[in-house]
This record gives structure tokens, C-alpha cells and sequence, in this order.
């Protein structure tokens, strides 16, 4: 059976991310405020402001903050990435995002879904942190508004090339006629998978299924 990580994986010492938690108060940039261990990416021509937060997180997990991006009536494509270091190349590893809110805000009336915020994670194997290179290996945009939790699309196996890999939280935005567009990205885990599968030659995407997606 694959090792169990904690009730909140962004918190054992089997995960090998940085700051999965999202831990404040983050640090300056560009584009606004990023999670410590996180940098900005932004591949539409206007870009969204990236700010840290301390009221909104995943459930269950103890350390208090999220990656809160968003825009007024506007489209975006952006998001965060990670480097990854310590990685043995042929071995495989699964990372995930855990917590992936969308809501929309028409003029302070509080937070509605629509399917128009799509939610994506990839990952580039050469460890390259331009999210527009080829080598970047996109999974599916997630645009149902209702789930934000353990969401399977938002989840990658693959094994690793070098001692490097990039991991990349993307959002892309449609929703441009109903206010201010808003996603908070919480809980981001990596860990060896244990047992390992049988080997096979090339670079291997595979699926991780997560239960409870709601």
C-alpha cells in the first residue's frame, strides 16, 4: 500500500513540497504578494493580482492561509509554480493539488460558482519554469465550479527524468461579465509512490484518483 500522509499531507514530513500549506505572509512580487516557496506566472496579457490570505483555506488543515488570485471582469491566464529538488531520476512520483476554490463576486454580493474558472496543474520533467515551453506536460482544465476539494484532474504521477521537476497551479479564467473572478489554491503534496509501478521506458503521465471530490 502507498504510505499515507498526515490529515493534512502539506504538513508531513513526507511531502516534498515547499510550503504546501501556503503559510503567510508570503513575499513581494510583481504581480502581488506569493506564498513563501511559490513563484508567479502569468500567461495572459493582463494579468491577475496574486495576493496571500488568511480567511479562506482547505479544511482540516491546521496552518491557516491560501494563494488567493483574482481579477475584475476581466480574463487571465496565470498561476504559481515550484521547483522540486532531490528527485531520483526512474523513480515515480504523484503530486496533487488538494484545495482548488473558484467564486465569482457581482458588486459585494458574495461568492456564487459558475463553470468559467478552470483550475490546472502540470509539470515540466527538465525542471524549466516557463509554463509556455513544450516541455510542460498540462493536465485536464477542471471547470466545474462545485468541487474545490481532492479533485482527480487536478493530480499527476510520473516519474522523474533528473533530480529536478516544476509543478505548475494554473488559472484560466473565462468568467469576464460577472465581477470579480476569484481562486484560492491550498494543500499541494508530492510524495515517492510506494510500491513503485513496473518500469516502462519513456516519460509516463498517469492519473491519480483521489476520493472525496466535492
Amino acid at each position: 500500500m502507498p504510505r499515507a500522509l498526515a490529515a493534512s499531507c502539506a504538513q508531513d514530513p513526507g511531502n516534498l513540497t515547499t510550503n504546501g500549506a501556503m503559510a503567510g505572509p508570503g513575499h513581494p512580487t510583481p504581480y502581488g504578494v506569493v506564498a513563501d516557496g511559490w513563484n508567479p506566472f502569468v500567461v495572459s496579457t493582463d494579468p491577475p493580482i496574486f495576493a496571500w490570505v488568511n480567511n479562506e483555506n482547505a479544511p482540516g488543515d491546521p496552518i491557516m492561509g491560501s494563494q488567493y488570485i483574482w481579477a475584475d471582469l476581466d480574463a487571465f491566464d496565470a498561476g504559481i509554480y515550484q521547483t522540486i529538488t532531490g528527485l531520483t531520476p526512474g523513480i515515480y512520483y504523484r503530486f496533487w493539488l488538494g484545495y482548488a476554490l473558484a467564486a465569482y463576486d457581482r458588486d459585494g454580493q458574495g461568492n456564487k460558482r459558475n463553470n468559467l474558472i478552470g483550475r490546472q496543474v502540470g509539470i515540466d520533467l527538465t525542471g524549466g519554469t516557463n509554463p509556455s515551453l513544450p516541455s510542460v506536460g498540462w493536465g485536464n482544465v477542471y471547470w466545474d465550479g462545485i468541487a474545490a476539494l481532492n479533485i482527480p484532474d487536478l493530480s499527476m504521477t510520473f516519474a522523474a527524468q533528473s533530480s529536478t521537476a516544476t509543478i505548475f497551479l494554473r488559472v484560466v479564467n473565462n468568467n469576464v461579465n460577472n465581477g470579480r473572478s476569484k481562486v484560492w489554491f491550498d494543500v499541494v503534496c508530492m510524495q515517492a509512490l510506494d510500491p513503485q509501478p513496473p518500469s516502462n521506458p519513456g516519460t509516463v503521465f498517469l492519473p491519480l484518483v483521489l476520493s472525496g471530490a466535492r
